[in-house]
């Protein structure tokens, strides 16, 4: 008889629990929503309206209230390099969504630190995994920069451009090397 008390009190805190943990994400999505609002109300509206279970719903509404934060990580990732920037954004977004669901409360953290380390791994994933981009190796980076600085300078002197034996040896490098490094870039 005792267990029985003793797992109906259990299953009683459980519920309260969740229900504190519940309102405490509101409570953080409010102070959010009316501090940096990035979403509209037509937005919100039409999101409202889908046919959407209410788990669902909510999340949404909290990624609405987060967006920024996607936008802000695909912004300062889209400077490092050669990806789209619709695709980092999708990135990112899909980052704050799984962040989102995982986010717990009840560790200490801003939700927004922990979504933006989401949504910015999320992306740093997309470019490992799928990008389209075969990193050069800086020396030859820097050995067809520096051949193309010289052949620009010769032209606005009013010179011809150099052969490519004649680039390779005034850049004190092999042929083949010159070669290599033109290759990477075209």
């Amino acid at each position: 008889m005792s267990f029985g008390c003793f797992h109906v009190q259990a299953l009683s805190c459980r519920i309260e629990a969740q229900k504190w943990q519940h309102n405490q994400l509101k409570a953080v999505d409010l102070w959010i929503s009316r501090t940096v609002p990035m979403v509209s109300n037509p937005q919100r509206r039409h999101e409202s309206r889908r046919p959407v279970p209410a788990s669902i719903r909510e999340r949404n509404d909290r990624v609405l209230q987060h967006i920024g934060l996607a936008h802000l990580a695909a912004t300062r990732q889209h400077k490092r390099g050669p990806e789209c920037f619709e695709d980092l954004i999708q990135e990112s977004s899909l980052g704050l969504i799984k962040g989102i669901e995982q986010f717990d409360p009840n560790r200490g953290g801003k939700p927004s630190s922990y979504l933006m380390s989401r949504a910015t791994g999320q992306m740093l994933h997309y470019r490992r995994d799928r990008a389209r981009c075969i990193r050069i190796p800086w020396r030859l980076r820097d050995l067809f920069v520096a051949g193309e600085k010289l052949q620009r300078q010769r032209e606005h002197a009013g010179q011809p451009r150099l052969s490519e034996g004649d680039l390779a040896q005034a850049l004190n490098v092999r042929i083949q090397r010159w070669q290599e490094a033109v290759k990477a870039h075209h």
